[in-house]
């Protein structure tokens, strides 16, 4: 079993103590995890979903620093402090640096269709690399701040933390941590950036039917090569629903990624489907969010026979303590065998029961025998027969081989030397 301690939505000001609504919160934070603490033992694991800061400042981030080492503290055990994994979300980026510059960067990678945002970020990466860190500056605090933590992934950091940077095109735009092994499966965390695109008003509205506010996730950032003996778990600020193209990515994330933790929308919730999807309440919600009380989550992760187990244990605020989250502690279960798509292949062949056909002459010299016919014979053939092909705007040569496959799965060759015979 691996335990984690997930918490989200920092927000974190610089003020004095009597100023901030969350002091108080706080202190007893740590006296709840003192308690979970002698409860459950060492908890390895400090996942953070972003928002760290508030404002992109490297203040912010001190101050931000400051507390997790103190959370860092109530956690060790036997001299062992948990390892802490970081990403950036939206309030983790200062917005003045090149402002008009990453304004236009970001309206040109929304406005591209059909993956040519993706082609245009190979691009510069390749041969652009200023151009690049132009997009990345606004990370430039948050970098410092991360590297503390090893949650840095490489052209990030190459860009942020480098003064002069060498060639990006294999640097990795996600980074990946191996934490051990449960059963056979290797355990990984996949951290990634999807503050690439904010335009600053992330919260105003969330229309993505429109373009509105939508985000862009480069495809390199999650293209994670993902095998059978592997769990990987993914964490982002921002949920898939920010995103243009969020079924394809999605897709791809219930493929590699089996638990996925999101921050952002500041109210917890989780499910599961093809995978198990956390989302995060915050630990400090801005103000005004009196619907959103602020969570954290301990997490058991196990497998057994080879099904996944995820146990949520939430706890909220009350306005004076932090108490079970009734409604949001749940367990999930998923299997992770990976079904033999061969033997399903031959089940499903078998069960196809077809008629057996008595032709004229072998099926494969009707075969040649439709291959030789002009161009117009065959054409009219295909449209007399499969019609709903005819027309697929296709070369002619793939439309013949569709033509001819179809034939044959449902065993039309007399058919076809019939109207062969009669051209």
């Amino acid at each position: 079993m691996i335990r984690f301690l997930q918490i989200s939505d920092l927000h974190f000001l610089c003020c004095n103590d009597s100023d901030d609504e969350y002091s108080q919160l706080r202190v007893r934070f740590e006296e709840d995890l003192r308690c979970l603490k002698e409860k459950v033992g060492a908890i390895p694991y400090l996942l953070i979903c972003g928002d760290i800061a508030n404002k992109g400042q490297k203040i912010e981030f001190e101050a931000a620093m400051n507390y997790i080492n103190e959370l860092c503290d109530i956690l060790n055990v036997d001299g062992q402090k948990p390892n802490v994994f970081v990403v950036p979300g939206n309030h983790d980026i200062d917005r003045t640096p090149y402002k008009h510059t990453r304004d236009h960067l970001r309206s040109k990678l929304l406005s591209f269709k059909d993956g040519q945002n993706d082609y245009f970020m190979q691009e510069i990466r390749k041969f652009e690399p200023d151009t690049l860190k132009i997009l990345y500056l606004p990370l430039q605090a948050y970098t410092k701040f991360a590297d503390d933590y090893s949650s840095n992934d490489e052209l990030t950091e190459e860009l942020n933390l480098k003064k002069n940077f060498s060639e990006l095109k294999d640097k990795n735009l996600y980074w990946k941590r191996s934490i051990g092994k449960i059963e056979n499966y290797t355990i990984n965390i996949i951290g990634l950036n999807s503050t690439l695109a904010c335009d600053g008003k992330e919260r105003e509205k969330n229309d993505t039917s429109k373009g509105e506010h939508s985000l862009f996730l480069p495809f390199m950032s999650y293209n994670v090569v993902t095998r059978n003996n592997e769990v990987n778990i993914s964490m982002i600020h921002h949920p898939l629903n920010w995103l243009g193209n969020e079924e394809k990515v999605q897709k791809i994330f219930d493929d590699r990624f089996k638990i996925q933790f999101y921050g952002h929308m500041h109210k917890q919730s989780s499910r599961s489907d093809t995978a198990i999807k956390i989302y995060s309440g915050a630990l400090q919600p801005p103000s005004g969010e009196d619907d959103y009380p602020p969570v954290y989550n301990y997490i058991e992760v196990d497998i057994k026979d080879s099904r996944l187990l995820v146990t949520i244990n939430s706890r909220k605020w009350d306005g004076s303590k932090f108490v079970k989250y009734d409604d949001e502690c749940k367990s999930y279960s998923l299997s992770l065998v990976k079904e033999n798509l061969w033997n399903t292949e031959d089940k499903e062949d078998a069960q196809k029961v077809l008629p057996i056909e008595s032709t004229p002459i072998p099926t494969h010299e009707i075969i040649q025998l439709f291959r030789i016919q002009t161009p117009v014979v065959k054409k009219n053939i295909i449209k007399e027969m499969l019609p709903e092909i005819s027309d697929l705007q296709i070369a002619s040569h793939l439309l013949e081989l569709n033509f001819l496959s179809a034939i044959r799965a449902t065993n039309r060759f007399t058919e076809l030397y019939n109207k062969l015979i009669k051209k």
